[in-house]
């Protein structure tokens, strides 16, 4: 039975207030109180009762003087984008990132550790407690928490990760075991789905009420952005496209189906794909050298890489023609590839897709580049902690 709505209780009615004021004082960069107050539709008396609240926690200053309009001259407010700072971490490539990150999305430091090869579920836990430990120490700043994006099937309301392939995690309480151990909040959420947020929040879909970032690196993934809020599903794996069926005889997946998506348009699979169509079987071929072969011309990478995106572009296809957004962006280290590779996955997004649906949609590369991961975790850590994002 659905459960009906209950009446907002006083405190829940003043913090959300309190959060709409903050979200437009950030939002506008310097704002009058009076200003604030036009564009919430609150009253001024309210209002300045938030802001002296705000003041007071140290998240807001006053930081000089507005043009008047004829009458009193208006005091301007600002976020104080160091007033706390939070740290994300990627755990999504053959590398654990971490940064320190201030409210506006500016980076003060960053720390990598390589993830040891073979790895088992310990051992990569262990290596993100050594991440965190040293970013940890580097904080000169009150710490909002931490958010952490990872592959896999995850339970972000408990902060538990399902079912991590490439990590060995099943059934981790990540989130309850750094927060016990750093004693701040702590958000864990799939990679895809915090670059989606980072994009909305920091990147080229700043203006997108309904978007779709699609994350191509080691996985493949994509983060839903609908009304202004991240949607992740009821089990809360939405956007999961990479293990949608693409050849029924096609190679193994490592989520244990054959044919996926990830098996033909991962960066896993390009390297696997050069590295047994090579004149060279036994020399070991990096991403670094596919690229470089790549923008050289050679007709064997070039055909691995178009196959590549025209099966992101099926998964695309799927997406669009289910939710009909309009915007679609696509990020993660594939993307190096460049517009011959966008256009593989436009090429066939337009193929699988009703006519009318696929001219409408835009396909684009995302703004935010290496660091999406890690300010889309901070981004879902300011959107849960004190209500700061865009969402329109």
């Amino acid at each position: 039975m659905r459960t009906l709505p209950t009446k907002a209780t006083h405190q829940q009615t003043k913090t959300y207030n309190q959060q709409l004021v903050l979200r437009t004082i950030f939002d506008h960069g310097k704002i009058s109180r009076a200003e604030v107050a036009r564009k919430t539709q609150l009253t001024r008396v309210t209002v300045s009762e938030l802001v002296a609240e705000l003041i007071d926690s140290g998240l807001v200053a006053e930081v000089g003087m507005g043009t008047s309009a004829g009458g009193k001259t208006p005091i301007l407010l600002s976020v104080v984008d160091d007033a706390y700072h939070m740290i994300g971490v990627d755990l999504a490539n053959d590398e654990f990132r971490g940064a320190i990150v201030n409210l506006r999305g500016e980076v003060h430091s960053a720390l990598s550790l390589p993830l040891e090869e073979g790895a088992d579920s310990q051992v990569s836990l262990n290596q993100v407690f050594e991440l965190l430990d040293a970013l940890i120490a580097r904080t000169n700043r009150p710490l909002l928490g931490i958010g952490i994006g990872t592959p896999g099937l995850l339970d972000t309301a408990k902060g538990i990760v399902r079912h991590a392939v490439n990590l060995g995690w099943v059934d981790l309480p990540l989130g309850s075991l750094l927060q016990e151990r750093y004693k701040v909040p702590v958000y864990v959420a799939n990679d895809s789905q915090v670059s989606a947020l980072a994009e909305h929040i920091f990147g080229a879909g700043r203006s997108e009420s309904n978007l779709v970032v699609v994350r191509v690196g080691r996985g493949i993934g994509a983060g839903i952005i609908l009304n202004g809020q991240l949607f992740q599903g009821d089990g809360f794996g939405a956007g999961e496209i990479g293990h949608i069926g693409l050849h029924p005889d096609g190679d193994r997946c490592r989520c244990g189906n054959y044919g996926c998506i990830e098996t033909v348009g991962s960066t896993l699979a390009i390297t696997r794909r050069v590295q047994t169509a090579s004149s060279q079987p036994g020399k070991p071929l990096g991403m670094e050298a596919i690229l470089a072969a790549y923008e050289a011309g050679d007709p064997l990478v070039d055909h691995i890489v178009e196959e590549a995106g025209r099966a992101v572009g099926f998964g695309v296809a799927c997406l669009t023609s289910a939710l009909n957004i309009r915007r679609v962006l696509l990020v993660g280290s594939v993307t190096r590839f460049g517009e011959a590779w966008l256009q593989a996955v436009q090429t066939e997004m337009t193929r699988c897709s009703l006519p009318a649906l696929a001219r409408e949609t835009q396909l684009a590369f995302g703004e935010i580049g290496a660091n999406g991961v890690i300010l889309g975790a901070c981004a879902l850590l300011m959107t849960r902690e004190i209500g700061l994002s865009l969402a329109r």
